[in-house]
């Protein structure tokens, strides 16, 4: 096979968050899928993340006269929060979305809303490969930088995310074409990393 025909698998460093406001439970329509696209997208940078997992509980069922085995039956579907960590900022602006101090600050004064975002794994080239799209996340647990003299470490905050789901987007496919063609319908430039 001739090196051109291989397809090498992505490598883990090169990454991209997007979060926005999450969309009523109900689902998105079409005017609001365009104001999710025009409205508030906020792409940020970390060092880290961890969390995309799933895990589906077995029903166990033994039957009666069936001694060999047990029957096993799909139960629900079990997600993992989220672990995003970065570098601590010295200047936290209260306009971006992706601040996680600002985020949990909404929950502590009790006006907090939940986001969406997207994780989006790029190839060497930086084209978009893969994308996870978490939903109605919620910030469970904030944990702010290990201080110590004796190191010269960068000052590293994290924060985990519960949400109610994960979607795998194959990015390049239908999806990114029908957003920006809304996109453009509304005359915005907005970075869509599908």
């Amino acid at each position: 096979m001739a090196t051109g025909d291989r397809i090498d698998p992505l490598l883990g460093y090169n990454f991209v968050v997007s979060i926005s406001d999450s969309q009523p439970a109900g689902g998105l329509s079409l005017g609001g899928l365009i104001l999710a696209v025009a409205g508030s997208l906020s792409s940020a940078g970390f060092s880290e993340i961890s969390g995309l997992e799933a895990a589906m509980d077995v029903e166990t069922y033994d039957a009666g006269g069936y001694n060999s085995a047990s029957l096993k039956f799909p139960g629900r579907i079990k997600w993992s929060n989220l672990i995003f960590k970065r570098g601590v900022l010295a200047y936290r602006d209260p306009a971006d979305m992706s601040d996680f101090w600002t985020w949990l600050q909404g929950y502590l004064d009790g006006q907090g809303v939940r986001k969406d975002g997207t994780i989006t794994l790029q190839n060497e080239a930086g084209e978009p490969a893969l994308t996870w799209a978490w939903h109605r996340g919620l910030p469970v647990k904030w944990t702010g930088t290990a201080m110590n003299a004796a190191t010269s470490q960068v000052a590293i905050e994290q924060l985990e995310i519960a949400h109610e789901g994960l979607t795998l987007v194959q990015s390049g496919g239908p999806l990114v074409s029908v957003l920006n063609a809304i996109a453009g319908a509304v005359s915005v430039n907005v970075d869509i990393s599908l």
